[in-house]
Protein backbone atom coordinates (compact mmCIF):
# COMPACT_ATOMS: atom_id res chain seq x y z
CA UNK A 1 0.00 0.00 0.00
CA UNK A 2 2.95 2.32 0.66
CA UNK A 3 4.22 1.50 -2.83
CA UNK A 4 0.81 2.42 -4.28
CA UNK A 5 0.82 5.74 -2.43
CA UNK A 6 4.36 6.57 -3.57
CA UNK A 7 3.37 5.86 -7.18
CA UNK A 8 0.61 8.48 -6.91
CA UNK A 9 -2.53 6.36 -6.50
CA UNK A 10 -5.55 8.06 -4.93
CA UNK A 11 -6.72 7.44 -1.36
CA UNK A 12 -9.78 5.67 -2.78
CA UNK A 13 -7.62 3.25 -4.80
CA UNK A 14 -5.36 2.51 -1.85
CA UNK A 15 -8.37 1.89 0.39
CA UNK A 16 -9.81 -0.48 -2.25
CA UNK A 17 -6.63 -2.58 -2.41
CA UNK A 18 -6.30 -2.72 1.37
CA UNK A 19 -9.88 -3.85 1.96
CA UNK A 20 -9.99 -6.32 -0.93
CA UNK A 21 -6.67 -8.03 -0.18
CA UNK A 22 -7.48 -8.30 3.52
CA UNK A 23 -10.88 -9.84 2.75
CA UNK A 24 -9.53 -12.27 0.17
CA UNK A 25 -6.73 -13.71 2.29
CA UNK A 26 -8.96 -13.94 5.38
CA UNK A 27 -11.41 -16.02 3.37
CA UNK A 28 -8.62 -18.18 1.90
CA UNK A 29 -7.13 -18.72 5.37
CA UNK A 30 -3.66 -18.99 3.86
CA UNK A 31 -0.60 -16.79 3.76
CA UNK A 32 -0.34 -14.86 0.51
CA UNK A 33 3.08 -16.49 0.03
CA UNK A 34 1.56 -19.97 0.06
CA UNK A 35 -1.41 -19.35 -2.25
CA UNK A 36 -1.48 -21.34 -5.49
CA UNK A 37 -3.44 -20.90 -8.71
CA UNK A 38 -5.79 -23.68 -7.59
CA UNK A 39 -6.42 -21.85 -4.29
CA UNK A 40 -7.50 -18.80 -6.23
CA UNK A 41 -9.72 -20.85 -8.55
CA UNK A 42 -11.38 -22.51 -5.55
CA UNK A 43 -11.84 -19.14 -3.84
CA UNK A 44 -13.50 -17.65 -6.93
CA UNK A 45 -15.73 -20.73 -7.32
CA UNK A 46 -16.91 -20.34 -3.72
CA UNK A 47 -17.53 -16.63 -4.27
CA UNK A 48 -19.77 -17.43 -7.22
CA UNK A 49 -21.67 -20.43 -5.82
CA UNK A 50 -21.79 -19.67 -2.10
CA UNK A 51 -21.65 -15.87 -1.93
CA UNK A 52 -23.59 -15.37 -5.18
CA UNK A 53 -21.35 -12.52 -6.34
CA UNK A 54 -21.40 -11.33 -9.94
CA UNK A 55 -18.80 -12.02 -12.61
CA UNK A 56 -17.84 -8.34 -12.42
CA UNK A 57 -17.06 -8.64 -8.69
CA UNK A 58 -15.06 -11.81 -9.26
CA UNK A 59 -13.05 -10.16 -12.03
CA UNK A 60 -12.36 -7.12 -9.83
CA UNK A 61 -11.04 -9.38 -7.07
CA UNK A 62 -8.87 -11.28 -9.54
CA UNK A 63 -7.57 -7.98 -10.94
CA UNK A 64 -6.62 -6.93 -7.41
CA UNK A 65 -4.76 -10.20 -6.87
CA UNK A 66 -2.94 -9.85 -10.21
CA UNK A 67 -1.64 -6.42 -9.24
CA UNK A 68 -0.58 -7.63 -5.80
CA UNK A 69 1.30 -10.70 -7.04
CA UNK A 70 2.95 -8.71 -9.85
CA UNK A 71 4.30 -6.43 -7.11
CA UNK A 72 5.54 -9.39 -5.02
CA UNK A 73 7.30 -10.81 -8.07
CA UNK A 74 8.94 -7.51 -9.01
CA UNK A 75 10.16 -7.11 -5.42
CA UNK A 76 11.58 -10.66 -5.55
CA UNK A 77 9.43 -11.69 -2.58
CA UNK A 78 8.10 -14.62 -4.63
CA UNK A 79 9.57 -16.49 -7.60
CA UNK A 80 6.26 -17.55 -9.24
CA UNK A 81 3.10 -15.54 -9.84
CA UNK A 82 0.05 -17.83 -9.29
CA UNK A 83 -2.30 -15.45 -11.12
CA UNK A 84 -0.49 -15.88 -14.46
CA UNK A 85 -2.24 -19.24 -14.92
CA UNK A 86 -5.68 -17.69 -14.57
CA UNK A 87 -7.67 -16.22 -17.43
CA UNK A 88 -9.68 -13.05 -17.06
CA UNK A 89 -13.31 -13.60 -16.03
CA UNK A 90 -15.70 -12.42 -18.73
CA UNK A 91 -18.85 -10.77 -17.45
CA UNK A 92 -22.01 -10.72 -19.60
CA UNK A 93 -22.68 -7.25 -20.97
CA UNK A 94 -25.96 -5.69 -19.93
CA UNK A 95 -27.75 -3.25 -22.15
CA UNK A 96 -28.12 0.11 -20.43
CA UNK A 97 -31.11 2.34 -21.00
CA UNK A 98 -30.98 6.13 -20.77
CA UNK A 99 -33.93 8.17 -19.55
CA UNK A 100 -36.50 9.05 -22.18
CA UNK A 101 -37.37 12.73 -22.74
CA UNK A 102 -40.65 12.15 -20.92
CA UNK A 103 -38.88 10.57 -17.94
CA UNK A 104 -36.44 13.48 -17.75
CA UNK A 105 -39.27 16.01 -17.64
CA UNK A 106 -41.13 13.91 -15.06
CA UNK A 107 -38.01 13.81 -12.88
CA UNK A 108 -37.62 17.58 -13.22
CA UNK A 109 -41.23 18.10 -12.11
CA UNK A 110 -40.61 15.94 -9.02
CA UNK A 111 -37.84 18.24 -7.69
CA UNK A 112 -39.03 19.92 -4.50
CA UNK A 113 -36.46 22.71 -4.07
CA UNK A 114 -33.44 24.45 -5.59
CA UNK A 115 -31.08 21.78 -4.26
CA UNK A 116 -33.01 18.98 -5.97
CA UNK A 117 -33.05 20.96 -9.20
CA UNK A 118 -29.33 21.75 -9.22
CA UNK A 119 -28.48 18.07 -8.61
CA UNK A 120 -30.70 16.89 -11.47
CA UNK A 121 -29.71 19.61 -13.95
CA UNK A 122 -25.96 19.45 -13.35
CA UNK A 123 -25.89 15.65 -13.58
CA UNK A 124 -27.98 15.73 -16.76
CA UNK A 125 -25.87 18.43 -18.38
CA UNK A 126 -22.36 17.32 -17.41
CA UNK A 127 -22.68 13.54 -17.24
CA UNK A 128 -20.04 13.65 -14.51
CA UNK A 129 -19.49 10.87 -12.01
CA UNK A 130 -21.07 11.19 -8.58
CA UNK A 131 -17.61 11.46 -6.95
CA UNK A 132 -16.72 14.32 -9.34
CA UNK A 133 -20.00 16.06 -8.58
CA UNK A 134 -19.73 16.04 -4.77
CA UNK A 135 -16.10 17.23 -4.92
CA UNK A 136 -16.91 20.19 -7.17
CA UNK A 137 -16.38 23.62 -5.61
CA UNK A 138 -18.23 26.82 -6.45
CA UNK A 139 -14.92 28.25 -7.67
CA UNK A 140 -14.74 25.43 -10.25
CA UNK A 141 -17.82 26.79 -12.00
CA UNK A 142 -17.56 29.21 -14.91
CA UNK A 143 -20.45 30.54 -16.97
CA UNK A 144 -21.01 27.45 -19.12
CA UNK A 145 -18.55 24.91 -17.70
CA UNK A 146 -17.50 23.17 -14.50
CA UNK A 147 -14.03 21.77 -13.89
CA UNK A 148 -14.06 18.43 -12.07
CA UNK A 149 -11.40 16.07 -10.77
CA UNK A 150 -11.85 12.68 -12.41
CA UNK A 151 -10.14 9.32 -12.05
CA UNK A 152 -6.44 9.48 -11.29
CA UNK A 153 -6.83 13.08 -9.99
CA UNK A 154 -7.07 14.36 -13.56
CA UNK A 155 -8.87 17.64 -14.22
CA UNK A 156 -11.41 17.95 -17.00
CA UNK A 157 -14.04 20.46 -18.06
CA UNK A 158 -17.72 19.57 -18.29
CA UNK A 159 -20.42 21.52 -20.11
CA UNK A 160 -23.22 23.37 -18.31
CA UNK A 161 -26.29 23.96 -20.46
CA UNK A 162 -28.75 26.82 -19.90
CA UNK A 163 -30.98 24.83 -17.53
CA UNK A 164 -27.99 23.86 -15.37
CA UNK A 165 -26.69 27.45 -15.32
CA UNK A 166 -30.07 28.80 -14.17
CA UNK A 167 -30.42 26.03 -11.54
CA UNK A 168 -26.96 26.80 -10.12
CA UNK A 169 -27.66 30.55 -10.00
CA UNK A 170 -30.99 30.10 -8.18
CA UNK A 171 -29.50 27.51 -5.81
CA UNK A 172 -26.54 29.69 -4.83
CA UNK A 173 -28.82 32.70 -4.29
CA UNK A 174 -30.81 30.80 -1.66
CA UNK A 175 -27.70 29.65 0.26
CA UNK A 176 -26.47 31.65 3.25
CA UNK A 177 -23.37 29.61 4.19
CA UNK A 178 -19.74 30.12 3.21
CA UNK A 179 -19.02 26.47 2.38
CA UNK A 180 -16.74 26.32 -0.71
CA UNK A 181 -18.42 23.22 -2.17
CA UNK A 182 -21.39 23.22 -4.55
CA UNK A 183 -22.90 20.45 -2.42
CA UNK A 184 -22.08 21.35 1.20
CA UNK A 185 -22.00 18.68 3.87
CA UNK A 186 -23.89 18.84 7.13
CA UNK A 187 -22.77 18.41 10.73
CA UNK A 188 -24.55 18.37 14.09
CA UNK A 189 -24.16 22.13 14.47
CA UNK A 190 -25.18 23.18 10.96
CA UNK A 191 -23.18 23.45 7.75
CA UNK A 192 -19.61 22.19 7.80
CA UNK A 193 -16.72 23.07 5.48
CA UNK A 194 -16.88 19.62 3.87
CA UNK A 195 -18.83 18.35 0.89
CA UNK A 196 -21.90 16.13 0.84
CA UNK A 197 -21.11 12.42 0.62
CA UNK A 198 -22.01 10.28 -2.37
CA UNK A 199 -24.58 8.24 -0.45
CA UNK A 200 -26.57 11.36 0.43
CA UNK A 201 -26.76 12.51 -3.20
CA UNK A 202 -27.69 9.00 -4.34
CA UNK A 203 -30.48 8.96 -1.74
CA UNK A 204 -31.78 12.35 -2.90
CA UNK A 205 -31.82 11.21 -6.54
CA UNK A 206 -33.60 7.96 -5.65
CA UNK A 207 -36.18 9.96 -3.71
CA UNK A 208 -36.80 12.24 -6.69
CA UNK A 209 -37.20 9.19 -8.94
CA UNK A 210 -39.62 7.60 -6.50
CA UNK A 211 -41.78 10.72 -6.38
CA UNK A 212 -41.65 10.91 -10.19
CA UNK A 213 -42.61 7.26 -10.56
CA UNK A 214 -39.51 6.60 -12.70
CA UNK A 215 -37.87 3.27 -11.90
CA UNK A 216 -34.11 2.74 -11.69
CA UNK A 217 -33.33 6.41 -11.05
CA UNK A 218 -29.75 6.91 -9.90
CA UNK A 219 -26.96 9.48 -10.55
CA UNK A 220 -24.98 7.39 -13.04
CA UNK A 221 -28.00 6.83 -15.26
Amino acid sequence: LISKRVSGRTDRTIEFYGKELGKIFRKMQKSCLDVTADDIRLYLAFRETRDRVSKVTMDNELRCLRTFYAYLLSEEIITKNPTLKLERIKAPKKKKFAFTDLEVETIRSACRDERDRVIVEVLLSTGCRISEFVNAKISDIETDSMTVIGKGNKYRKTYLNAKAQVAIKQYLECRSDDNPYLMPGRCLYGTSDKHMDKGTVEGIVRGIGKRAGVTNTHPHR
